[in-house]
């Protein structure tokens, strides 16, 4: 027993990677039959195909098709600790209307012959009405910069902006096992996996609003205004401003 233990310390630590290979992204819900035991790593029906392989070769002699789907409802939340947003919280809507999976096995006395076809990965979209975190971070910062470049004072530093986001992953798995029974309470299975993966992201940063107390604010001093047409009066102010300076420049001036 000792040399036993001693020797799964060793293989442990030999292959750190298989112990993780999962990945936080793998989906276990892999049959209708997980959401009532999600125990299924020991089962000895044809859900073995993706839990258990080696344990088909306890199946009836035959054919076996499996075929379920699920439909997943989730909501998510992202919090941020970046509190010069006007929020910390984002939620997102997760669905998937239809979440398949299809296992087939042939077994014939010792020998187990099985293919499965199922969501590895994703299998549905992500709906953050409101953006992420990371979106707005990068517009929150802007009434910030804007006070230590003197272009506002500290009582107008607020900001608008609308952003969103939507995501959908999906990573179709096809596996391909073969058992074999050595006896009754031993048998091996041998596999591959091939996985085809698509991933779509869409989203927006738009409308974005600042309030500067500047004299170059179009709509006034202190008033929201879009982020593009106060910087661009800034713009034309300082072109305005170069161009004013620049027969001063021909003539001379420069030298001073």
């Amino acid at each position: 027993m000792k040399r036993l233990a001693i020797f799964c310390l060793a293989v442990s630590a030999f292959f750190p990677a298989t112990l993780y290979a999962g990945g936080i992204v793998t989906n276990t819900n892999q049959s209708a039959s997980f959401i009532r035991m999600p125990a299924q790593d020991a089962t000895i029906s044809i859900e073995g195909v993706y839990y258990n392989p080696a344990g088909l070769v306890h199946l009836d002699n035959g054919f076996h098709v499996s075929v379920n789907s699920q439909t997943i409802m989730q909501t998510r939340e992202i919090s941020s600790t970046f509190n010069i947003m006007n929020q910390q919280n984002f939620q997102g809507d997760v669905f998937a209307p239809i979440f398949p999976t299809f296992y087939a096995v042939y077994k014939k006395d010792k020998v187990a012959y099985s293919l499965g076809v199922n969501p590895i990965g994703g299998g549905g979209s992500a709906d953050f009405k409101s953006g992420l975190p990371s979106f707005e971070q990068q517009i929150a910062v802007l009434p910030g910069l804007l006070l230590l470049n003197g272009l506002t004072d500290p009582d107008h530093l607020a900001y608008s902006v609308k952003s969103a986001f939507n995501g959908n992953s999906l990573n179709w798995g096809f596996q391909f096992n073969a058992s074999y029974a050595l006896t009754d309470m031993i048998s091996l299975s041998l596999g591959f996996r091939y996985v085809i993966s698509n991933n779509n992201y869409e989203g927006y940063l738009k409308d974005v609003m600042i309030n500067p107390f500047h004299p170059y604010n179009p709509n006034g001093a202190g008033s929201m205004v879009s982020a593009p047409l106060f910087f661009g009066a800034l713009s034309t102010a300082a072109t305005g401003a170069a161009t004013s300076m620049q027969g001063i420049i021909d003539g001379g001036g420069g030298g001073f």
